[in-house]
């Protein structure tokens, strides 16, 4: 319409042109970064090596450091019980034998730990294998990847939190996925959790148990956590079928990525303060597409992405959720250039 007019000139303003025409001016991220306008960003990258389906199973979380203590390598490994076998996070040492760990699952023979190095996030065993912290190892399916992205997400806000939680700041972390059935799944009995809310409540409770077992952590942090349970924490924004009101798959058009999640940023932008309020459980916020326009909430500092995209542009939006600038319980903007970026 803007060209029925006649304009003499158009000036486009975008983060994400899909088109660039002669530029005016331009702020792009490292400009944006320098000027402390944006949040700073850390990746966790997941590496897999060894994917034969005949190798040992072996995800290395992270090193363990303490000034009383050699360090301590957090493993997750199979482990055989009355059940089945599971796989289960161990806290091993220097010396500790995988085979006797996992209740004698051939798989492990030889995989004795010789060295954890926390200098380099490293474990190496005695047959010559070496691990770095946030590597998995052998058979690793989908669902074991997924579910290791939400536990680094679940680590990554606790991490988050205890630092801000002081400073009045309120901390969410936003996963996408690719369709609402993974999160609920509606039955003739009614509706339950899907697939990754079940993961995410498990992997949420295990880390919460471990956070908690820190003697040094504050008691109004602690008491805030115990007032939270695992399954109101988390939430599902997604389109809402009129008719039925149930959360669907919203509808995306050929030739754009506009969907019809109008209801779930309507929800998002009308409750923004209750949803940065402490007294508000909700901190983990599951979504399809909150690409759009509109879904911008300056408290999001952890983003995991549950879905396959190679679209850059829809990934440089998915980032974009978490880059505005915190704010405090008092709405006050934290952009103090001393300490934005801490």
């Amino acid at each position: 319409s803007l060209k029925e007019f006649n304009p003499l000139f158009i000036l486009r303003y975008s983060a994400t042109h899909r088109t660039q025409h002669n530029t005016i001016h331009r702020l792009d991220a490292l400009d944006a970064y320098n000027q402390k306008l944006v949040k700073k960003i850390a990746v966790r990258g997941i590496s897999i090596k060894g994917l034969a389906g005949t190798n040992s199973y072996l995800f290395l979380e992270g090193i363990d450091v303490s000034n009383q203590a050699p360090p301590i390598a957090r493993i997750e490994l199979e482990v055989r019980q009355k059940s089945g076998i599971k796989r289960i996070i161990r806290k091993l040492g220097k010396g500790d034998n995988l085979h006797d760990c996992s209740d004698g699952l051939d798989q492990y023979k030889g995989y004795v730990i010789s060295d954890i190095n926390a200098n380099t996030d490293t474990v190496e065993f005695t047959n010559g294998v070496i691990i770095h912290a946030g590597e998995a190892v052998g058979d690793l399916n989908e669902a074991a990847l997924r579910r290791i992205q939400i536990r680094e997400a679940v680590k990554a806000h606790f991490d988050k939190e205890k630092t801000l939680f002081h400073q009045g700041i309120k901390v969410l972390t936003l996963f996408f996925i690719d369709e609402v059935a993974k999160y609920r799944v509606y039955t003739a009995d009614g509706e339950e959790g899907g697939e990754y809310a079940k993961i995410f409540e498990e992997e949420y409770q295990s880390w919460l148990a471990e956070v908690k077992q820190n003697l040094y952590l504050a008691e109004d942090y602690r008491k805030y956590l115990d007032k939270i349970p695992a399954a109101r924490t988390h939430n599902g924004y997604f389109a809402i079928d009129k008719s039925s009101k149930r959360l669907i798959d919203p509808e995306t058009g050929k030739k754009s990525t506009e969907t019809d999640d109008v209801d779930a940023y309507d929800l998002i932008l009308k409750d923004k303060e209750r949803l940065l309020s402490f007294k508000e459980p909700t901190r983990f916020i599951f979504s399809h597409s909150a690409l759009r326009e509109g879904w911008d909430n300056p408290n999001v500092f952890v983003i995991c992405t549950l879905k396959h995209s190679d679209n850059t542009i829809s990934r440089r939006q998915e980032v974009g959720r978490g880059l505005r600038i915190s704010v405090n319980q008092h709405g006050e903007r934290q952009d103090d250039p001393a300490t934005v970026h801490q």
